[in-house]
């Protein structure tokens, strides 16, 4: 706080020593990417360079008097940062300028909370700021706050494609600091994970309707095979089923009450039919339960 009041003093001074005055500022700030367009009518510039300080850091800065594009310094400030563009002309021209701003929305209970802060360090006949809110955002209800949801009071409030601004006009005094503050619910963020999310969840719907189908069309088949088998394929089957669905072939063998040979003709039947896997391991085969049955 002492710095900046330092810095508020440091420009006063500079600015009293400076016949440099402004018509009109008027200041848009959008919060859907952080960016803010000022519009200056300057009076009269008794300096050799326009200069524009805030307090916040500014980058990707975009300067052009009375149309014509400029490039211009960026100083940084202990706090904020300063546009300098040297020009001749000195009365009745237009700046304006576009930049990007950092650290104007902080979280604070439960809230978004926008905050504008500009100190009058020349001589303005009239000061404007408006502020657009985020596509999807709402004012938050003063009772959920202990603070004023938006401040100063005398604003005036409206929408522009379907996102919320508020407005500000006054005629501020020179060393006068003004105060912006907006506590809003930023659902911006919800709808950008929900469209994210939205083909995420339409694709497992559709995984899990193909696997039902598949489900059932896999249990129709098994069901039909179940049909066709002879009676000691049905029980070869079924005891690799209790045996967690695989066993080695000479254990089947130790099991049942068939043969060797009719044990080995069996299991081949049930490979041509595709219900089981045969794999060779050691002196006997590993014989494996296909996925479907």
């Amino acid at each position: 706080m002492k710095k900046f009041s330092a810095v508020v003093l440091l420009i006063l001074l500079v600015s009293s020593a400076a016949a440099t005055s402004i018509e009109s500022e008027t200041v848009t700030v959008d919060l859907a990417d952080s960016t803010a367009e000022v519009e200056v009518d300057v009076n009269e510039l008794s300096q050799t360079a326009f200069t524009y300080i805030t307090v916040y850091p500014k980058d990707n800065v975009h300067v052009e008097i009375d149309g014509e594009q400029y490039d211009c310094d960026i100083r940084k400030l202990s706090v904020g940062s300063e546009i300098r563009c040297p020009t001749d002309k000195r009365e009745d021209f237009t700046v304006n300028l576009e930049f990007s701003l950092e650290n104007i929305v902080n979280s604070q209970e439960d809230a978004e909370m926008f905050q504008y802060t500009y100190s009058v360090y020349r001589p303005t006949n009239e000061y404007n700021f408006r502020v657009i809110l985020p596509s999807g955002a709402e004012i938050i209800d003063e009772n959920n706050l202990t603070t004023p949801t938006i401040s100063p009071d005398d604003y005036n409030m409206d929408t522009e494609d379907g996102r919320i601004y508020l407005e500000w006009s006054t005629d501020p005094g020179l060393g006068e600091t003004l105060d912006y503050r907006v506590a809003f619910n930023d659902t911006s963020l919800t709808l950008e994970y929900l469209n994210y999310l939205l083909p995420l969840v339409t694709l497992g719907l559709i995984i899990g309707i193909l696997h039902f189908y598949r489900k059932d069309s896999d249990a129709e088949r098994v069901e039909e095979v179940y049909g066709e088998l002879k009676q000691d394929q049905v029980e070869i089957l079924e005891l690799i089923k209790i045996n967690d669905g695989r066993m080695l072939q000479k254990d089947i063998v130790s099991q049942s009450s068939y043969s060797k040979a009719k044990i080995s003709g069996v299991v081949s039947e049930l490979e041509e039919k595709g219900i089981i896997n045969k794999t060779k391991e050691g002196r006997s085969n590993q014989i494996k339960l296909s996925e479907e049955f």
